[in-house]
C-alpha cells in the first residue's frame, strides 16, 4: 500500500476499485452497473455524515450552513411545515448553492447544534482521545493491489500500526445493535480491505492489526461508542471481500449478461 497526497476530485478520478464499488458488487453486480452509470448523489444523512467527519478532523471551513427558512409561510399565510419545499424556500436554497465553493458540504442550519454536541461528547471520550494521541495521518489516500486488482482507499485516521474508522450513526450504535449494523452495512468488508492494504505496507498479519470504529450518534444525547473489531468480524469481512472480488472478475470484467447467479443461503 502506497500513501499519497491528493485532493478529493483527484481521488475520485482515480480509476481504481474501492469499498463503495465492492459494496454494490457484493449486493448485486447489476446494482454496481447502475451505480456506475447513475452515481448516487447522496442524502441529507450522508451529507451530515461528511460534515461530522470534517468538523471533527479540523476541516470546518468546508462546511456551509443553509439559510434559515423558519420564517417562511405558505400561500395561505400559515407557517410552512416544510419550508424547503415552498417556492420561496427553493429560491433561497438555489441562490445559496450558487455561492458554494468546490468541495463544500452544505447542511441545514439546525445541524450546527448537532455537530457541536457530537464534538463535545467526542472530546469527553477518553478512549477516542487516547487513540487520537497516536494518530499519524488523517484522511490519507492509499493505493494498493489485491488479487490482481487495483484499489484505492482514504482512511479516516491511522497510526503506525492501527486504523480508526469514524462512522456517523442515525440509529442506535450501542453494543446490543452494533454487530448487526456492521454486517448489514458491510463495514466488516471495508475493514478487511483496509487491513489488507495496511498489512502489505507494514508487513504485519491482518489479524494482528487493531481496527477501531468510532460511532457518533447524530441524535440526542449524541452518544459516542468506540469498538475494536474482533477476529470473527474481520474474517467475515475477508470472506465478503473475496466474494466481491470474484464477482467482479467473473461477471463484471467479462461483460455480457449481468444477473445474480444461483446461491445457497
Amino acid at each position: 500500500m502506497t500513501a499519497i497526497t491528493m485532493g478529493e476530485n483527484e481521488y475520485r478520478s482515480l480509476d481504481r476499485l474501492n469499498f463503495s464499488t465492492l459494496k454494490y458488487i457484493i449486493s448485486s453486480p447489476l446494482k454496481y452497473i447502475h451505480q456506475k452509470e447513475k452515481p448516487w448523489e447522496g442524502s441529507p444523512a450522508t451529507r451530515l455524515g461528511n460534515a461530522v467527519h470534517s468538523w471533527l478532523q479540523g476541516d470546518k471551513d468546508k462546511i456551509f450552513f443553509e439559510p434559515d427558512l423558519s420564517g417562511i409561510k405558505t400561500k395561505k399565510g400559515e407557517e410552512a411545515k416544510n419550508p424547503s419545499a415552498t417556492s420561496e424556500g427553493k429560491a433561497l436554497l438555489a441562490e445559496f448553492k450558487k455561492t458554494l465553493p468546490p468541495g463544500a458540504i452544505a447542511v441545514p442550519l439546525e445541524e450546527k447544534g448537532t455537530l457541536e454536541s457530537i464534538e463535545k461528547n467526542w472530546k469527553l471520550n477518553d478512549d477516542v482521545q487516547e487513540l487520537r494521541r497516536k494518530i499519524t495521518h488523517i484522511e490519507q489516500v492509499h493505493i494498493f493491489e489485491f488479487e490482481g486488482l487495483k484499489f484505492k482507499a482514504k482512511l479516516d485516521e491511522e497510526g503506525a500500526d492501527f486504523i480508526t474508522d469514524l462512522k456517523s450513526a442515525g440509529q442506535d450504535a450501542s453494543p446490543e445493535n452494533i454487530r448487526h449494523t456492521i454486517i448489514k452495512n458491510h463495514y466488516d468488508m471495508q475493514a478487511a480491505l483496509y487491513l489488507v492494504g495496511k498489512s502489505n505496507e507494514i508487513k504485519v498479519p491482518i489479524l494482528e492489526i487493531p481496527y477501531y470504529m468510532v460511532f457518533l450518534e447524530t441524535f440526542e444525547p449524541f452518544d459516542v461508542y468506540v469498538y475494536r473489531l474482533s477476529h470473527e468480524i474481520i474474517n467475515s469481512g475477508l470472506r465478503k471481500l473475496y466474494s466481491a472480488v470474484n464477482k467482479y472478475k467473473n461477471i463484471i470484467i467479462p461483460g455480457g449478461k449481468i444477473y445474480n447467479k444461483l446461491e445457497i443461503v
